[in-house]
């Protein structure tokens, strides 16, 4: 008993000080095959993080991209589980569980879905992990070519918008993709300031009115006998 006392308190010395280098970040990517680009990419170009993970000569995200040797070796160190007590898969063996949110929520396969938002603030560096429509190519709106939108606020002012801020993602357009230019991390589900970039005030009014439109589609369907 007084064996494993001490091998239970060593590995909980261990747990804690993973948590206390890498916060829970880093079990929670080892554990839920998060590998991500983004993980690994601060500090290039002028980014504000430090200290940079990368060389002065890589400026941009697509360096990092190019170089999956580099960075699937970081993943290698850094999900590294040799006395099996932080509880990441066996890369040996196949293991569902580090798969399980492709599993459940299908990845990259949404056709199948309907009455999603994905909102993608170009600020944030997890926007490189996004969800966007494929066909879509972003340039410079102009009123010339029919590129302006408008939408109504609560005032019943119209706002104008780049229309391709909004992207199909499945073919009955009920479930799109939003591309807010100056949009930080979820910046358009944090509270309302007269500050907000004009994209965030435009995609909540986009957001409540899908939103809207879904809850009637199911009132609506509600009221339908059954047949």
């Amino acid at each position: 008993k007084r064996r494993n006392d001490q091998i239970l308190e060593k590995q909980k010395h261990v747990c804690q000080e993973k948590i206390d280098n890498e916060t829970v970040w880093g079990p929670l990517v080892c554990n839920d095959n998060i590998n991500l680009i983004m993980t690994y990419a601060k500090g290039i170009g002028r980014d504000f993080f430090w200290p940079p993970s990368h060389p002065q000569n890589k400026k941009k995200y697509q360096d990092t991209i190019n170089n999956r040797t580099e960075v699937m070796d970081m993943y290698e160190i850094m999900c590294a589980d040799p006395d099996g007590i932080f509880g990441y898969p066996d890369k040996s063996k196949v293991d569902p569980y580090s798969t399980f949110l492709d599993n459940i929520y299908g990845g990259r396969r949404v056709g199948h879905l309907r009455n999603i938002i994905f909102s993608n603030g170009m600020l944030d560096p997890w926007s490189a992990a996004g969800v966007y429509s494929s066909t879509s190519e972003r340039k410079e709106p102009t009123e010339m070519d029919g590129d302006i939108c408008r939408i109504e606020d609560k005032d019943n002012m119209l706002m104008s918008y780049d229309c391709r801020m909004v992207q199909n993602i499945t073919k009955d357009g009920s479930v799109i993709a939003l591309l807010l230019d100056l949009g930080a991390h979820h910046l358009d589900l944090m509270y309302s300031s007269d500050q907000d970039p004009i994209c965030a005030k435009v995609a909540r009014l986009i957001e409540e009115e899908h939103i809207s439109k879904w809850i009637d589609e199911w009132n609506e369907g509600q009221q339908c006998p059954a047949s």
